[in-house]
């Protein structure tokens, strides 16, 4: 299963339901040229990733760190990391696995989750970890990944407590071999870009200045856009820019209303500025997308 467009609500946060709450994992295959916007854009959620590139070459960002990634290599993602992935090369697409912290836990106030668990939620160590085969535990960790897809897709009886029991090796190959805790934390960088996020995502279709979107996060204008371009690697315009081309597309597909309407309801302002960003962002026209979806 392939998610063409990310739905995310005004804190950032992706909605799409992972799995279902008694069994809370779901298995997806991106390619990203296969996105809506041609690369997954900027997101959290509290589920926790992993994901191992398939073909070509994919280059992802976690809060402030940068990582490429070839095929077979693999990168896990911690609870509420804001995060973005793009294609090095045409075809690039990569198995990713979103699981939900519970389901490592067995139930709520067992020793797995006291002990096992909550601690290591928030551990600097497990913000992203690389998994590029220089380790001989990262190959186990990629290997039951595999698994995983394999019988989620089968789907045989009893398939939920081998995907569990893989799962919590994978989650103990992390907490035990995790790296030394002394790298620098990326946690002031990522809690004021989260509420910047959160504004410009609450306030998109507004016009915006960018002394407004730092004072979000009770930055300076100066402060602000340093961090946020640190963090994320584009401008908070150039987000503002992709957000507002991702409610274009909803609107397209989910209402009859003419480009004027929808560059008004948008922030664009215009048809004619509201087409030309489009192309940009998508390689297509407006028209062509509603045509298609």
């Amino acid at each position: 299963m392939q998610l063409r467009q990310i739905p995310i609500n005004r804190q950032g946060m992706e909605i799409t339901a992972h799995g279902a709450y008694a069994f809370p994992l779901a298995v997806y295959e991106t390619q990203l040229d296969r996105c809506a916007l041609g690369f997954v854009d900027w997101h959290w959620h509290e589920e926790l990733q992993l994901v191992r590139v398939a073909r070509g070459v994919v280059k992802f960002r976690v809060d402030e760190r940068r990582f490429t990634l070839g095929a077979g290599q693999g990168l896990f993602i911690g609870s509420g990391r804001v995060h973005c992935a793009h294609p090095a090369q045409p075809g690039s697409a990569y198995l990713c696995l979103d699981f939900h912290p519970r389901i490592l836990s067995g139930f709520a106030g067992s020793a797995c989750e006291s002990e096992y668990v909550t601690p290591f939620l928030r551990d600097p160590a497990l913000e992203a970890v690389l998994l590029d085969g220089s380790r001989s535990w990262h190959a186990r960790v990629l290997d039951r990944a595999l698994s995983i897809e394999q019988q989620v897709r089968g789907r045989e009886f009893g398939f939920e407590l081998s995907v569990s029991a893989e799962l919590m090796q994978i989650w103990r190959e992390l907490i035990v071999s995790r790296p030394p805790q002394n790298q620098p934390r990326s946690a002031r960088g990522n809690a004021s870009v989260r509420k910047m996020l959160d504004f410009i995502d609450a306030h998109s279709a507004e016009p915006l200045t960018l002394a407004q979107i730092a004072a979000s996060a009770s930055l300076s204008e100066s402060e602000g856009s340093r961090t946020f371009r640190r963090v994320t690697g584009e401008t908070a315009f150039s987000y503002l820019r992709g957000r507002r081309v991702a409610r274009v597309m909803e609107l397209l597909k989910s209402t009859g209303k003419d480009l004027e309407q929808i560059a008004a309801e948008t922030g664009f302002g215009g048809a004619s500025y509201l087409i030309r960003v489009f192309r940009e962002r998508t390689g297509m026209t407006p028209r062509r997308f509603r045509e298609q979806n």
